[in-house]
């Protein structure tokens, strides 16, 4: 038996960008004996139960009809044949539901053979992976329910396998650990910047929708720069520090001078004072 491909990023991107740009998809064309080209009845497709894009603009949804409907439809859809007289589909979820708002019967797909569970669900994570208007947040919990089922073993597992950095991955799961009602108000705006709400979650619990309503309009930077001098910076103000620690055992006395904020001409005067100490008892 043939060895079967990992789907990873590349894999997929490949897969898409090979697809042919046509308006009419032949009934029936074998592609290297591992695809083919087919049109299927939109009736028998169901939704791949990993695909992250859980919701649909339907601003975007509408600009899709339009097109598919002025231009007709230029890449077809990629499925995989559940042998039951069903197709999941695995790549073009918002083509297929532009097709069945113009009241099409069928739809040209390319059919994948031989696609695992594991295989469906890393594809459809690594097919919206460059998707750059794709929520994080609906990301992320796609990614939660990959490691949850047990499909990928681990974090740094699945970021091998779609293609991302363990910390980019690792920054994209923090996002679930903000409040319920926080996490609400990010999806409703569509607020993106991964990096920043990695951080909003080391906020405080008591100040972060306000954190978060400060920074949702700035850039990067600017939100970065707030969060840090702001909301993170201030915890470590509340402790003042002793100026001096010491600590004596039988045979030495050791002493801890902070000098964390003090000017630098006071720190000139506590050096002349040390040397003068030490002349002392020298």
């Amino acid at each position: 038996m043939a060895k079967r491909n990992r789907i990873t990023a590349e894999l997929s991107q490949t897969i898409a960008e090979s697809a042919p740009l046509v308006k009419m998809v032949p009934k029936q064309i074998t592609i290297d004996g591992s695809e083919t080209h087919a049109d299927i009845e939109i009736s028998k497709l169901i939704h791949n139960p990993f695909q992250p894009r859980i919701e649909m603009d339907s601003n975007e949804l509408s600009e899709l009809v339009q097109s598919i409907e002025k231009n007709g439809l230029l890449q077809p859809i990629l499925v995989t044949s559940n042998h039951n007289g069903k197709y999941t589909i695995l790549a073009g979820h918002r083509r297929a539901e532009a097709f069945k708002i113009l009241g099409k019967e069928k739809i040209p797909c390319m059919l994948k053979n031989d696609v695992s569970r594991q295989d469906m669900a890393v594809f459809a994570i690594a097919e919206n992976a460059v998707r750059v208007d794709l929520n994080p947040i609906e990301f992320a919990i796609s990614m939660r329910h990959l490691l949850d089922e047990g499909v990928v073993e681990s974090q740094n597992k699945l970021a091998e396998n779609i293609g991302l950095s363990k910390g980019h991955v690792s920054k994209l799961m923090s996002i679930l650990k903000l409040p319920a009602d926080i996490i609400k108000i990010i999806k409703e705006d569509n607020y993106n910047i991964v990096y920043i709400l990695s951080i909003l979650n080391k906020v405080a619990p008591d100040k972060i929708e306000e954190a978060y309503k400060e920074i949702k309009s700035l850039a990067r930077d600017e939100a970065e720069n707030v969060l840090k001098t702001k909301y993170l910076s201030k915890g470590k103000d509340i402790t003042v520090l002793p100026i001096f620690k010491a600590k004596q055992t039988k045979d030495k006395i050791k002493i801890d001078i902070n000098i964390a904020g003090m000017h630098e001409a006071k720190i000139l005067q506590l050096n002349e004072a040390i040397k003068k100490m030490i002349a002392d008892f020298e």
